[in-house]
């Protein structure tokens, strides 16, 4: 699967203030993973559980700590090993090809990844095949009806593209890692159907739920800028929540063939 590999040279967190993003993404990454651990519980799903792109491990560790034997893989060596430091049990690569040599995984799970991967089709054959039989996969991801993103692209629409930072940023086209899928409820559906896949769960979440400031900036200094900017982001949030169109969208889905 080397179309996961978008820039493997680059490391996602190696220019990134480790205090401005422990302000601005801990909160809201642990929360996302609490959310799937209790979307897994309430699904009765118990047993080995991988996170691929663990990141610095948030999910792994809430996973743990809810009685899951849980493990993760990243390709960034900084993250990695911050989470290894703090005693959680990671492996720097990708996935399929590290895989903790493992075939009877009870969930493999994707939170905020699986929107980065090029080959769905090729990623989700290797899932199917390293499930125990009835297991399943947990996933959060982006989606194009939310709130945020249609106001991002109606920006740059509406400018001609003159406004294009917003929509740059939520697909992020500055990272090393950019967003190349953005799905729909039906569509992320069709494609799990297609492999066998039944949907257990499905929620939606907003994409930011705590610092907005922080969120926006991701700098040691929150500009007047940052904090304006941080104002519109909290107010669409706000507006994704009463009109039921929020931007991330988490699944778990049972494989049943």
């Amino acid at each position: 699967m080397e179309g996961y590999r978008i820039q493997p040279a680059e490391d996602e967190f190696a220019g990134v203030d480790s205090e401005s993003y422990r302000r601005s993404m801990w909160p809201e990454r642990s929360s996302a993973a609490r959310l799937m651990v209790a979307d897994l519980a309430r699904a009765g799903i118990t047993g080995p559980l991988l996170d691929v792109g663990c990141s610095f491990g948030w999910l792994v560790r809430e996973a743990a700590a809810a009685g899951f034997e849980a493990f993760g893989i990243d390709p960034s060596e900084r993250a990695v090993e911050a989470a290894a430091e703090a005693g959680l049990p990671v492996k720097q690569g990708f996935f399929p090809e590290e895989d903790w040599e493992r075939r009877d995984w009870s969930v493999i799970a994707f939170m905020d990844v699986l929107e980065h991967i090029p080959d769905l089709n090729g990623v989700l054959d290797a899932v199917r095949k390293r499930l125990r039989p009835g297991g399943a996969v947990a996933i959060q991801v982006p989606v194009s009806t939310g709130a945020v993103f249609r106001a991002a692209l109606a920006l740059e629409r509406v400018s001609g593209g003159a406004v294009a930072e917003p929509l740059d940023r939520m697909l992020q086209l500055t990272f090393p890692y950019p967003h190349v899928h953005y799905f729909r409820r039906r569509s992320l559906q069709a494609l799990l159907s297609r492999f066998g896949f039944r949907e257990l769960s499905a929620t939606e979440s907003p994409i930011a739920t705590g610092n907005f400031a922080d969120r926006v900036s991701w700098s040691p200094t929150v500009s007047a800028t940052h904090r304006l900017e941080a104002l519109g982001l909290a107010a669409l949030v706000a507006a994704g929540r009463l009109a039921r169109r929020n931007d991330l969208l988490r699944v778990v889905a049972r494989l049943e063939s």
